[in-house]
């Protein structure tokens, strides 16, 4: 992923607004609305942001992988390995797959100091980043992530509003299995879909801000349909 961040404070853009609107009033004779409308929009301050995020994939093959294991790849330190990889890094290229924008214009900022702009800012970014990566799951089904069952009586896992998670949405879940060459794949043995009222709020600051369900904890879930499932067993949304 790659994010083009924009920051426009809309304190000195609504001064700027505001002279323009009393130019025209006094052109057309209406000064008192254009003194108004001038007032009103020099009042208003804030900030907007807008990202736009890039999708990028690896561009992975079965030559390439053998290069990465054999001869980069290491679970300890090692520096011979660690040079392999640093002057083969022209070998790995990343393939364009997807952009999307967010403002975060729907973002609260309940529980925050008005002059705490920083602290604004930095919500409105994650909240704007976090509305992105579930677009670009929707555009991108391979790009959809998987999260693991924690309990089953009830069914829940680690994943909430942040992911997009509302009382429509679908799971999947997904049962690993190993062939006898070690590879491994997925099957979907049964279908979830999330108890009402009780979708986790895990987005950033939802604590602070004092939104509903923020410190669930976890979503519990429901199964409609498939076998048995237990810990461990990947989710992932339809």
């Amino acid at each position: 992923l790659v994010n083009d961040i924009r920051y426009i404070d809309k304190e000195k853009t609504a001064k700027v607004v505001g002279g323009l609107f009393r130019v025209l009033g006094a052109l057309t004779g209406y000064d008192d609305l254009g003194n108004t409308l001038g007032s009103m929009a020099e009042s208003i301050k804030g900030f907007r942001v807008k990202i736009n995020t890039f999708l990028y994939r690896l561009e992975w093959n079965e030559e390439t992988a053998n290069l990465f294991y054999k001869e980069q790849y290491a679970a300890a330190p090692d520096v011979t390995k660690w040079q392999n990889f640093n002057n083969a890094r022209g070998t790995y290229k990343l393939k364009y797959c997807q952009k999307v924008e967010s403002s975060g214009n729907q973002t609260s900022f309940l529980g925050i100091n008005e002059e705490a702009k920083e602290i604004m800012v930095r919500k409105a970014c994650q909240r704007a980043l976090d509305e992105n990566i579930v677009d670009l799951q929707t555009k991108v089904p391979e790009f959809r992530t998987k999260s693991p069952i924690v309990t089953t009586e009830p069914i829940t896992a680690y994943v909430g509003m942040k992911e997009g998670v509302t009382e429509q949405s679908v799971f999947e879940v997904l049962e690993e299995i190993v062939d006898e060459n070690g590879k491994h794949t997925y099957k979907s043995v049964a279908t979830l879909k999330p108890e009402p009222g009780k979708i986790w709020d895990n987005r950033y600051m939802a604590v602070e801000e004092g939104a509903p369900n923020a410190n669930l904890g976890a979503t519990t879930f429901k199964k409609v349909s498939g076998k048995d499932i237990f810990p461990g067993m990947l989710i992932r949304e339809k």
